[in-house]
């Protein structure tokens, strides 16, 4: 599930192998009490020696090396809807309690190399001891890697070069003290701020079996051996710069000292002197020697052919902040990586839980970046939203607004939202916010002030938003008697275009929308109208004529209300009544004029209206209407010199004008439960003028939302129609038809059936 990398000079380095694995994970003696065993996710990573090396990205703020876990995403089938995924609900719950990271490193060569004649070049053959080891000489190495860490093991590998004998006692035969290739020894030593600290006393530097084999020096468990050795001593990473070129200048290093017996330069002359004097009184006793015996070999001078370094490290992350060991007292940080910017990890404010991947509880979430606030300060902001494109059906979902602070989103529930027209983003309107002060973050680009509107659930009950504009305000028309109608259309775009009286400060004004909530003043014949209804409903909803016409006086931006009650036939649905309401676009930005829905704030006011008017007894519910998209398949031939590009657009435009004449502020009614005859299409098809002759003219619904099927035009008394199969369906056009040319002079049926002429997913069904 994850796409695992390191960071590297040039960028990120992804490894030759990732293995990842759930295992059970038993704390060591000691640590802080907590689930045992725990629950663990254990990811390998395996580089080759040809990898690059493994740095600090360049140009980062982190000095050190990053791993990154990235969630992959995943093809979903087609049985669950196919598109990309990632399993993050898998792991959204998984919470931090320990993070351990262990590092193991194999043949280390880049090193700082130094015996007691000076430094020595790492690569080349050298003498680690100098040219005439004795005892006590000392040889130094060290590296970053070994000084910045804090290490498990330490593990040396030396390969030896002219080695006189794989059994050293028998090239230093007639020399004392060497009994076996483990004689030579060395003291190994960690030297920290010039506290040498022992960790070895005799470490056999050849094999047992064959001295010129190569051999390998194994120093583990060295934090138990530092105790043992200087108890009370505080073994850590040390930061110090690490450019030096003379090791013994690090303010950590390794030493390693000869012990003895050394390698016998300095009792060769001795030891040589000696056998050639008991040689020659050997001779003169007139004794037959065998020179064996007397034979003294030169000393060896110890020589590496190469010189690595094993090494084993690791550290355990206690997520506990209020643990003396725990998370944030060493240097490893561990960070959010998320989609605009990255943050330090943090405890949940309330459970104190540090998660494993961030925490996202909410559905969805709208960033606004804000420049120039000078917090706290006061701003107003215009939310023009797509009314209507809300789903009303869902259940309304308020809206959470917070601010970013230091990586936290801050809630501004407390004070911070000192006004909302929108009534929670369902509708356009002004949110009029206090500003706090805002500390630095890096989850979101710097050098603005950043604002978040969140939905736990149900986003699709919230509209579609069309457009965020700062330093808005309402105006309110006054009627000074002087323009009695109006109120009878809104107000059109761009309009209001300055103040009346010039207000220093205010550069420019803009009126990008129609505007709302404008009634005009009753008319006799209206007053008659209204006075009627109102002795006949008396501000009760009785019957359906009286539902209807209480909404219609009440909300004029409903153009139609047709009332759909439940069936008799069913006990369990009496009292039910659903109300279907249609909203006027007239003259309306913007609107989907295909197809025309009340928002959900409208919705809202009508059913608490309602809820005062009706009987106790009834149960309603208030929605749109349910469209149901009408598509036409048509084949035509246009009249000579008519251009078939052109015309075939404009013949879709003027089909769609005849379906659907609502759209295009024509004054047709908008039908509830209509239907639409093939004969009448086909007449206003053939009234085109440029249309000489149509053909095969079918027609499909789209019921589910999902496909169009089509019409079945056999068994039907009253002609090829289509109608919707729900009482609450409205008819509307499709955006795109179907219009194939008929090239030649005379229509020839068989060209238009068959496969090569039917399409997938519309009259191409397979059964």
């Amino acid at each position: 599930p994850f796409q695992v990398e390191a960071s590297g000079e040039k960028g990120w380095v992804v490894p030759d192998s990732v293995q990842i694995e759930s295992i059970a994970y038993t704390p060591p003696p000691g640590s802080p009490p907590s689930q045992v065993p725990l629950q663990a996710l254990r990811l390998t990573l395996g580089f080759g020696v040809s990898s690059p090396p493994i740095a600090a990205l360049p140009g980062a703020e982190s000095p050190w090396p990053l791993i990154r876990l990235l969630l992959r995403s995943v093809w979903k089938d087609d049985v669950r809807g196919g598109g990309y995924a990632t399993p993050y609900s898998l792991f959204q719950s998984l919470a931090l309690e320990r993070v351990l990271i262990e590092a193991s490193v194999v043949g280390l060569k880049d090193l700082r190399l130094e015996n007691d004649n000076g430094p020595v070049q790492a690569g080349k053959p050298f003498e680690p001891f100098g040219f005439s080891p004795a005892a006590g000489s000392g040889f130094r190495f060290v590296h970053p890697e070994l000084v910045v860490k804090r290490l498990d093991r330490l593990e040396t590998n030396l390969e030896w070069m002219k080695v006189p004998a794989a059994n050293l006692v028998t090239h230093y035969k007639n020399y004392p003290a060497v009994s076996a290739n483990d004689s030579f020894t060395a003291k190994i030593s960690l030297v920290d701020h010039q506290l040498n600290i022992k960790l070895v006393g005799e470490a056999a530097l050849f094999d047992a079996d064959d001295a010129g084999a190569a051999h390998k020096i194994s120093l583990l468990d060295i934090p138990a051996k530092i105790q043992a050795s200087r108890p009370g001593y505080a073994y850590v990473p040390e930061f110090a710069p690490f450019g030096l070129a003379d090791p013994a200048s690090w303010p950590r290093y390794w030493r390693w000292e000869l012990n003895a017996p050394d390698f016998q330069h300095g009792a060769y002359a001795q030891v040589a002197a000696a056998k050639s004097v008991a040689l020659a009184t050997s001779i003169a006793k007139g004794e037959k020697p065998n020179a064996v015996d007397y034979q003294v070999n030169p000393p060896y001078t110890p020589k590496l052919k190469s010189f690595s370094v094993d090494y084993g490290c690791s550290v355990e992350i206690v997520m506990a902040p209020n643990d003396p060991q725990g998370y944030g007292k060493s240097e490893e940080r561990i960070f959010y990586r998320q989609a605009f910017g990255a943050a330090e990890i943090q405890p949940e404010q309330d459970t104190g839980l540090y998660r494993f991947l961030p925490a996202y509880g909410y559905e969805g979430e709208l960033y606004i970046g804000l420049e120039g606030v000078a917090a706290p300060q006061s701003l107003a902001l215009l939310f023009q939203m797509a009314e209507g494109s809300a789903n009303p059906d869902l259940e309304p979902q308020p809206v959470e607004w917070s601010y970013l602070s230091g990586n936290r989103w801050v809630s501004l529930r407390d004070g911070g939202i000192l006004a909302d027209s929108t009534r929670d983003l369902v509708q356009s309107g002004i949110i009029k916010f206090h500003l706090p002060e805002a500390q630095s973050s890096t989850l979101l680009p710097a050098n603005r002030y950043w604002l978040r509107a969140a939905v736990a659930q149900n986003c699709d009950s919230v509209c579609d938003t069309v457009a965020i504009l700062a330093q808005a305000v309402s105006a309110t028309w006054i009627d000074r008697g002087k323009a009695p109608d109006h109120l009878s259309q809104p107000l059109p775009p761009k309009t209001i275009t300055k103040t009346a009286d010039s207000v220093p400060g205010i550069a420019t004004i803009s009126q990008p929308y129609t505007s709302f909530g404008g009634k005009p003043g009753e008319q006799d014949a209206l007053f008659d109208t209204r006075v009627s209804e109102r002795l006949r409903h008396k501000q009760r909803a009785l019957t359906l004529w009286d539902y209807e016409h209480l909404i219609l006086e009440q909300f004029p931006g409903i153009y139609k209300v047709k009332c759909i009650p439940a069936s008799s036939m069913e006990p369990g649905n009496l009292g039910k009544v659903d109300i279907i309401v249609i909203p006027d676009i007239r003259n309306q930005l913007p609107f989907n004029p295909f197809e025309p829905k009340a928002t959900a704030g409208q919705i809202a006011e009508i059913t608490d209206f309602l809820e005062s008017h009706i009987s106790p007894l009834a149960e309603i519910k208030v929605k749109n209407a349910y469209y149901v998209p009408v598509r036409v398949r048509v084949a035509v031939r246009f009249m000579p010199g008519c251009d078939p590009g052109f015309y075939k657009i404009r013949l879709n435009d003027e089909l769609n004008r005849f379906l659907s004449p609502w759209a295009y502020k024509e004054s047709n009614d908008v039908v509830i439960g209509g239907k639409l005859y093939a004969n009448a299409i086909v007449d206003f098809l053939e009234r085109r003028p440029y249309v000489d002759y149509v053909a095969e003219l079918k027609l499909f619904k789209n019921e589910d939302g999902l496909s169009f099927e089509p019409v079945d035009n056999t068994g039907d008394a009253f002609g090829y129609r289509v109608q919707a199969d729900r009482p609450d369906g409205v008819l509307v056009a499709y955006h795109q038809h179907d219009i194939d040319l008929i090239t030649e002079t005379r229509f020839e049926d068989e060209k238009f059936i068959g496969i090569g002429y039917m399409k997938i997913e519309l009259d191409f069904v397979v059964n």
